[in-house]
């Protein structure tokens, strides 16, 4: 799914703002039954959203909005949407991949992804380790309850740092069957068509 998902994400990039809106659409059908999965994802990169817009509709040229020299262009406001979608869909894939499927699992399969890149330098088993660390804790930070008053925070944070992780991270790794290769090669085969 990793694989697919890497793909996808390459695919992505090559559509325009209209059919990344129908993409978006059917992307929100198809996980309506699962809101952890839509909605924490874009909540917690409204800020990411709201700076994409901003920076493509004030920096990239075309027609202003308003007549006014600050006024943004709606080219730039397209593209920066665009961009946006093209993130939120790729986050919301990631997300679904990762609540289907176990932690383990999901380490192994990053570990998978990265090793062809170890003869350029890149330490495949370092990256998944450092992952699934951060993962975790993110996890308990996550399942703490949330101090109401910002002063609090300090400590919150500094008290949910102080507790101990997992002595060892283990990666599972699995054996490619013959549905793993065929999705692999129909999603390559949709990327090469969309990149051409």
């Amino acid at each position: 799914m990793i694989v697919a998902w890497a793909l996808g994400a390459l695919a992505v990039q090559r559509l325009s703002l209209w059919p990344l809106l129908g993409l978006a659409v059917m992307t929100v059908f198809l996980f309506w039954r699962s809101p952890q999965t839509l909605w924490p994802a874009f909540t917690r990169m409204r800020w990411l959203f709201v700076a994409l817009l901003a920076t493509h509709g004030w920096t990239l040229p075309g027609v202003a909005v308003m007549d006014a020299v600050w006024a943004p262009t709606w080219q730039g406001l397209a593209e920066g949407l665009a961009q946006s979608l093209r993130l939120l869909i790729l986050v919301w894939w990631l997300r679904r991949i990762w609540l289907v499927s176990d932690r383990d699992g999901f380490l192994g399969a990053l570990y998978l992804l990265f090793r062809p890149f170890r003869r350029l330098g890149l330490p495949a088993a370092t990256l998944a380790c450092r992952l699934g660390l951060t993962l975790h804790y993110a996890d308990r930070l996550l399942s703490l309850p949330r101090p109401v008053h910002w002063r609090q925070w300090p400590t919150w944070l500094a008290e949910s740092m102080a507790q101990t992780g997992p002595d060892e991270v283990e990666l599972t790794l699995c054996r490619w069957r013959a549905p793993d290769w065929v999705l692999v090669g129909l999603a390559v085969a949709i990327a090469t068509g969309m990149w051409a």
